[in-house]
């Protein structure tokens, strides 16, 4: 499961690294909705105080970054002639 997120998010990674915008025109709301499904497992487990910490931190990153990419997505179609 973690390496299954970990894998998702270095995916996001490269594709603000290349400003990839066939990523989020294809891929990113797949990758999206496999960390958020990913994240509702995991939130099934019982955590220690610190790593419950890290955690709710990696969902707020999450929404933080996922606003950053629809920002991302709607530079990248503004940019694009037809």
């Amino acid at each position: 499961m973690i390496f299954e997120m970990s894998e998702a998010f270095h995916t996001k990674e490269l594709a603000i690294a290349f400003v990839d915008s066939i990523y989020y025109a294809r891929q990113n709301k797949e990758t999206n909705q496999e960390i958020g499904e990913l994240i509702s497992r995991y939130e099934l487990t019982r955590l220690t105080e610190n790593k419950n910490k890290i955690f709710k931190e990696l969902k707020n990153n999450l929404e933080i970054l996922k606003t950053l990419e629809t920002l991302i997505s709607s530079q990248n179609l503004s940019k694009k002639t037809f």
